[in-house]
């Protein structure tokens, strides 16, 4: 049988763990942008490389036959990590086609965006229910009617770098559930996340993506899954401590859901502890704490970038009198790896072209748009206005 013609990957081509990614990626490697810091399959996320293959002008393209979902998977089915020990999710196994409502994988575009999503989340295990909003910066594909599209696994890792992460029992049995309301029937839920603590902690992403609204407001409901066992939602919820360390980029054997001081590294504690003293004498840091977390104005919006970006560079790296890494950095500045990144690439943008009178007119703009927008912005522009050759 003669292979499919080439043709550009699609969002439901992509739902495989990150070793698949890799081997997409090996498979034209001479494609991968010089925009982009060198592959490393170490080095760069699954979110990352998904962007990469997703982006039409990388030219990245696949044989594989066009994948489709005709029929949404059986209840109970899903995307589900490997058990492993308590502390760590596995890398996932290659999980089925989405069933968000989207049928045919041509159905979305192939364009990549990072858009800052507010998640009403309502944590309905503890009584009264614990109401938050977290603002998640996220990768997001589109559909054709331009509904942007996520993956359960994005979703979840921003969310527990966010002020929003989800508290995870540290003792006993059970599972977590993550629900957002029918678009039918608001008074009904749509389970779509489960995640199940004990012995090991194991994450099913059911569908594996999910549509959000075009204002980019998400409602989110926490609760207990009833267990097998007479144990109450209360007793479960009464051991409730907070996660100790976000997931970090996408849920591997590297991410971790603990809750216990006990699985924190002392290293990188000292190097957080450090860096929030050193933090607290450094001019600009009030503002930008109480900046995390809210829409801003665009100027508002580059200071906060420079200031994360200036602080990186002077601290990133450094021995002594602690030893410095990036993780250390993202946690005492509270953002993500995500966030912090579009930060470098965005100061790049507005030193290159500050001169520019549509950029000065966009950072001088008092209306609030989020960082997402102007990020977007910066990007297109400079794609639009940079010198051939």
């Amino acid at each position: 049988m003669s292979p499919h013609p080439e043709r550009p990957y699609t969002v439901d081509d992509l739902t495989v763990n990150k070793k698949a990614l890799v081997k997409f990626v090996e498979r034209q490697i001479g494609k991968w942008p010089s925009s982009e810091k060198k592959f490393s399959s170490s080095k760069h996320t699954v979110s990352d490389i998904r962007r990469v293959l997703l982006d039409p002008g990388n030219g990245f393209t696949t044989n594989l036959p066009p994948v489709s979902s005709p029929h949404p998977p059986k209840q109970g089915g899903g995307s589900q990590t490997e058990p492993q020990e308590h502390g760590s999710i596995a890398p996932p196994s290659p999980p089925p086609p989405p069933h968000n409502g989207a049928n045919e994988a041509s159905c979305y575009h192939f364009a990549v965006s990072v858009i800052n999503l507010r998640v009403y989340i309502e944590d309905i295990r503890i009584s009264p229910a614990q109401r938050t909003v977290a603002i998640l910066s996220l990768n997001v594909s589109r559909k054709e009617n331009g509904s942007p599209v996520v993956f359960g696994r994005d979703f979840l890792a921003a969310l527990q770098k966010s002020n929003g992460a989800i508290e995870i029992p540290s003792t006993g049995p059970g599972s977590v559930r993550l629900s957002f309301p029918d678009p039918e029937d608001n008074e009904w839920k749509v389970p779509f996340i489960r995640i199940t603590h004990g012995p090991t902690l194991v994450a099913t992403f059911d569908p594996e993506t999910i549509e959000i609204a075009q204002d980019y407001r998400f409602k989110l409901q926490i609760d207990n899954v009833p267990f097998a066992s007479n144990q109450s939602n209360a007793s479960v919820s009464s051991d409730l401590a907070p996660t100790a360390e976000a997931l970090q980029g996408e849920v591997s054997a590297t991410s971790e859901l603990h809750s216990t001081p006990a699985n924190s590294n002392p290293e990188t504690d000292l190097a957080v502890q450090f860096l929030r003293k050193e933090l607290a004498t450094r001019d600009g840091y009030s503002s930008f704490a109480d900046n995390r977390g809210k829409f801003m104005s665009n100027a508002v919006i580059a200071a906060d970038w420079h200031f994360a970006v200036d602080f990186t560079k002077q601290y990133n790296r450094i021995k002594s009198p602690v030893k410095i890494n990036k993780e250390s950095i993202y946690t005492a500045l509270g953002v993500g790896s995500t966030w912090l990144s579009q930060a470098h690439k965005a100061t790049q943008l507005i030193d290159k072209h500050k001169a520019d009178a549509a950029v000065t007119t966009e950072l001088a703009k008092d209306e609030v748009t989020g960082s997402g927008a102007l990020y977007e912005f910066l990007v297109n522009y400079d794609k639009a206005n940079s010198t051939q050759g």
